[in-house]
């Protein structure tokens, strides 16, 4: 099994959390993921802002298993944030097939709402769209992760 790399960037002032998963998914990954949410969701209490995450999937040769989509499905199950905010970047038809499972599993609604976006630019404008307000943070949180700035949100 090829090895896997989850990277989390996250900023608690903005409620801002990017993170890059790439290669096989592992259990542990995903735990240090919902680790990431549970944390980004207590943060957002007596706040207004939604909190957004912006997951960039590179996916790897092996798909994930029905117990680990199962578990994607239920990282949502402890937020207690009125709304989350949730992109998935990825151009593999695979992710975004994935991503129909989880939300078939565990449905978006009035607690999260959810976007699939083909680069993290169109995920962070739309994350913006849905706060009301640009988030400048994003594109110093891709940064960090990926070590370049994205083209259009770079540092407003």
């Amino acid at each position: 099994m090829k090895a896997t790399m989850m990277e989390i960037a996250y900023d608690r002032a903005s409620l801002a959390l990017v993170a890059r998963v790439s290669g096989n998914t592992s259990d542990e990954d995903l735990s240090r993921f919902g680790e990431a949410i549970v944390e980004l969701d207590r943060d957002t209490a007596g706040r207004t802002e939604l909190p957004v995450t912006i997951l960039i999937v590179i996916m790897g040769q092996e798909r994930p298993s029905a117990e680990q989509r199962r578990m994607m499905a239920d990282l949502w199950n402890p937020v207690k944030a009125p709304v989350h905010v949730f992109a998935l970047v990825s151009k593999s038809p695979i992710a975004l097939g994935i991503l129909k499972v989880v939300q078939w599993l565990n449905p978006p609604g009035a607690k999260r709402r959810e976007s699939a976006h083909g680069n993290f630019e169109d995920a962070a404008k739309w994350a913006e769209r849905q706060r009301g307000k640009p988030i400048p943070v994003l594109g110093v949180l891709y940064e960090r992760l990926t070590g370049k700035a994205p083209q259009s949100v770079a540092r407003r």
